[in-house]
């Protein structure tokens, strides 16, 4: 081991001699050569001329670098000034889809009120019903005390009876005279009939023997007659009586059906404006009816409309509308009218318009999920439509905005005003061609117009005829095919608005 030992260290003494003489020692601070030879290359060194650190070349590395980063900015400003000067343009494309015309505002619940009151005077002896409760035409809501009613029913029915008898008398007196009147009247014929006999047999008759024959005859007539009249005339204000007391005895029974209150209406009870004990009989003093009835299966919407929008509505137009009492919950309607009679406020004109409540809308009778309870008085913020399109041609109004703009020379250079002048010209003649196709666009409102459109990779004006528009899109009546691309915007970057200003 010992032998081993000294062999190990005399291999390892003989190594760092020979790397010794292989890599001369470096001193300990650089000195700069002063002649060429100084850097030349021998077996001996090795490549000695390059053995220094890179941060021996900083008098010339930090210039060139610098130098680059230069020309590289350059080059992308040069970049983004071309970039600047070739604006790029926002698109969208003509789509079909549905447009809607409404506006917003808000109103107030109500119901039908219907009024159920004692058509006669009297005190109130039951109250049947109670506020809230859901009642049926027919239904009985109260009832007055009947004593003094059926006190009048039967002294009306013995009244009645009294003239009937009285009528039965005269009709039966009548039939007596009229049988004397008769007889009375044919005994007088029979005798004009022998005197005048009597007058043309005889030698010698009485002077005027005919005339004075007739005259008794006529006179027999006269009492007859008057004998009927008399006894037609008992017999009529005999059957006025009786007429006049059966009208009380029908007075005083409706009067006694009358204490019963009916409701006249089905619906719910919204006020009951009495007492038991109390007298009670018509309309009171406040003008509320004894008991109220609200119908809420007919509710209706009492709103204001502002004149800038009155002259957009028209009957039975469809209402959307929610309540804070159901805020998820959406309920429709339609306009039921508008009163010619406007408001005048401070600075515009208020039209009272009327909503009819779609009963469909509330869930009633369908299903049986819990319907929800509109009230009167609840607030209704309402979204009105006036117009609806269906499949309709659109474009963003931002195409028509953008358009103009870009015919502006004092905004944009992406067009000029004789090519908007061309395509507005365009337009024209593709308004007349709808109006001479016999079609009706009155209730389109149309507008001449123009968009940029892409052709060939340029941006070039195209006629448009508009119709209706909802703030965002435009209806479009002609011009465009669908998924053509339109204008709707400029991106700049801050070179090109720095360059702009």
């Amino acid at each position: 081991m010992e032998g081993l030992r000294l062999n190990f260290l005399k291999s390892r003494q003989r190594g760092a001699e020979l790397a010794t003489l292989a890599e001369p020692p470096v001193p300990e601070v650089y000195e700069e050569p002063d002649t060429e030879a100084e850097f030349s290359v021998t077996p001996l060194d090795g490549f000695r001329g390059f053995t220094r650190r890179w941060w021996v070349y900083r008098r010339w590395l930090v210039p060139v670098v610098a130098a680059l980063l230069l020309v590289a900015v350059l080059l992308s400003t040069a970049a983004i000034v071309v970039h600047s000067r070739q604006p790029y343009l926002t698109y969208a494309r003509v789509v079909d889809g549905n447009l809607a015309l409404s506006f917003q505002t808000s109103g107030t619940l109500r119901s039908a009120i219907y009024g159920a009151d004692f058509a006669v005077s009297g005190t109130v002896a039951e109250i049947d019903v109670t506020v809230g409760q859901q009642v049926a035409q027919g239904d009985t809501l109260a009832k007055l005390n009947t004593a003094l009613l059926q006190d009048a029913v039967s002294q009306a029915q013995a009244a009645s009876n009294g003239a009937g008898t009285a009528l039965s008398g005269a009709q039966t007196n009548q039939d007596k005279v009229q049988a004397a009147a008769n007889a009375l009247v044919n005994s007088a014929f029979d005798t004009e009939q022998v005197a005048i006999y009597r007058c043309h047999h005889e030698a010698n008759p009485p002077t005027d023997c005919v005339g004075q024959a007739e005259s008794q005859y006529a006179s027999a007539q006269a009492t007859a007659d008057s004998m009927n009249a008399q006894a037609a005339q008992q017999t009529n204000i005999a059957q006025a009586q009786y007429d006049t007391a059966k009208a009380a005895l029908q007075t005083a029974q409706d009067n006694l059906g009358s204490a019963r209150l009916i409701a006249p209406h089905a619906g719910t009870i919204a006020a009951v404006n009495g007492n038991v004990g109390q007298t009670s009989g018509g309309v009171n003093a406040a003008g509320n009816s004894f008991i109220e009835i609200a119908d809420l299966n007919a509710l209706q919407i009492t709103t204001m409309v502002d004149q800038s929008q009155v002259g957009n509505v028209q009957p039975q137009d469809t209402v959307h509308f929610t309540v804070p009492s159901f805020k998820n919950r959406n309920f429709s309607g339609t306009v039921s009218g508008i009163s010619p009679f406007g408001q005048a406020t401070r600075n515009s004109v208020l039209y009272p318009m009327t909503i009819d409540v779609d009963s469909q809308s509330l869930g009633i009778g369908v299903g049986t999920a819990p319907v929800p309870t509109l009230l009167p008085g609840m607030t209704a913020n309402l979204t009105v439509l006036t117009a609806q399109r269906f499949a309709v041609r659109l474009i963003p109004n931002s195409a028509i905005i953008f358009a103009h703009t870009a015919a502006n020379p004092k905004q944009s250079s992406l067009i000029s005003k004789a090519a908007a002048a061309k395509a507005l010209d365009a337009a024209r003649q593709m308004l007349t061609e709808l109006q001479n196709s016999g079609a009706d666009f009155s209730q389109e409102h149309p507008e001449l117009a123009y968009v940029l459109v892409q052709v060939k990779g340029k941006w070039v004006a195209e006629p448009v005829v508009l119709g209706l528009t909802d703030g965002t899109n435009y209806e479009v009546l002609a011009g465009l095919n669908l998924h053509d691309k339109v204008a709707t915007g400029e991106q700049r970057n801050w070179i090109t608005i720095l360059a702009n200003r």
